[in-house]
């Protein structure tokens, strides 16, 4: 799984918060707690986990639309991504429904996913899908696979300071820019090159100074 987040400049007051009987005192209860847990699946007969009909149509129509999405955006060597992820999001909801048998009692030997734990997986993974978009075009970056760059700068140069993409779309096309590769090249350039605003759909140039700030932020 990829996650990425942006590190602050602010120092933590690293004495601030206190544990009373240390760290290795509370992870040994929950050792405790869990191999309580383990030692009654290990003694049981084998279990099979499994989606509901319902769960396996959405989880199905869910990535579909998502594998759709990253190869638009990102390509066809992009859809290992979202592949990968499907196995994970399985892997979490197989987890969640394993740890609700402290909470049941449960011991048949087919394991049905609850609605809470498998929208839970799934909103997780929706999460992660949008990191794993991040770090993609980051190591393609890094790695020059990326042949469109003299197009996105061209494109760069053509916009003006502040744009929707609507105009971003106009802007592209007397590039003979596709519009699809457009949000391509506007995923590419937000943070480092332009600001988005939300609540208006609007992207801002970003300055010198601010470019500068980000390109540090990334290295480091």
């Amino acid at each position: 799984m990829y996650y990425r987040f942006s590190l602050t400049d602010i120092w933590s007051d690293v004495f601030q918060k206190q544990t009373a009987n240390g760290f290795d005192n509370y992870f040994n209860q929950l050792g405790s707690r869990f191999y309580s847990l383990f030692q009654t699946l290990s003694y049981s007969c084998e279990k099979e986990f499994s989606f509901t009909p319902l769960q396996q149509q959405q989880f199905n129509q869910c990535f579909k639309a998502w594998q759709t999405e990253f190869i638009s955006i990102l390509g066809p060597e992009s859809v290992a991504n979202v592949r990968r992820l499907g196995l994970i999001c399985f892997r979490m909801a197989m987890i969640l429904t394993v740890l609700r048998i402290e909470e049941t009692g449960e011991d048949s030997n087919t394991l049905y996913c609850s609605d809470i734990d498998f929208n839970n997986s799934m909103q997780i993974g929706r999460v992660l899908l949008d990191h794993a978009k991040t770090v993609y075009l980051q190591l393609c970056t890094m790695s020059k696979k990326l042949k469109p760059e003299t197009m996105k700068d061209k494109l760069y140069s053509l916009l003006p300071n502040e744009f929707t993409r609507k105009e971003a779309v106009e802007s592209a096309s007397k590039l003979n820019i596709k519009p699809h590769t457009t949000d391509k090249y506007l995923y590419e350039l937000t943070p480092s090159h332009l600001s988005k605003d939300p609540a208006y759909g609007k992207y801002k140039k970003q300055s010198m100074q601010s470019m500068q700030s980000v390109q540090t932020v990334q290295k480091n």
